[in-house]
């Protein structure tokens, strides 16, 4: 299942696709944010970004969409680290931590890291687009993570 549709108007298909039915059987959905954040990285890739939890438990949900990998279209819970003007979303990579997104505040630079094919990187920088965060839906991106997680049981 692709990501696209999550931002409004733009990315339409995930709109078609039916949002999880809630039940009374289901765990009830987790805490979000009240916003995504939306990067590019040039040639089409889009980064999205969302609170999962409380805020006190520092984890994201990092989607990314728009170009040709295994990681296409994949939403990973990302654990946040912040020091010294520094942010680092964590996820798991085959059993390993993976730092996939670093944004340097002082710096301005945001860039995420994918793995290329083996054990070399990728690096792309990202930029911060207003007008597609704007068009991100929460809540069908929680719906869209949440129905990934049920397929991999």
């Amino acid at each position: 299942m692709q990501i696209i549709g999550i931002l409004g108007g733009l990315l339409t298909t995930l709109l078609t696709i039916p949002v999880l039915a809630q039940s009374g059987k289901e765990a009830p959905r987790p805490e979000i944010g009240k916003y995504c954040k939306v990067y590019r990285a040039g040639e089409g890739l889009k980064v999205l970004l969302l609170r999962i939890g409380p805020e006190t438990k520092n984890e994201s949900l990092v989607a990314l969409d728009g170009f040709d990998h295994p990681w296409d279209g994949r939403i990973f819970k990302a654990s946040v680290t912040k020091a010294d003007g520094r942010q680092e979303f964590m996820i798991q990579n085959n059993g390993r931590p993976f730092v996939v997104l670093v944004f340097r505040e002082r710096y301005g630079q945001s860039t995420l890291f994918v793995p290329k094919y083996g054990t070399e990187e990728m690096e792309r920088p990202l930029i911060y687009s207003e007008g597609l965060s704007v068009e991100c839906k929460p809540d069908i991106l929680l719906s869209q993570y949440l129905q990934q997680q049920s397929g991999k049981k």
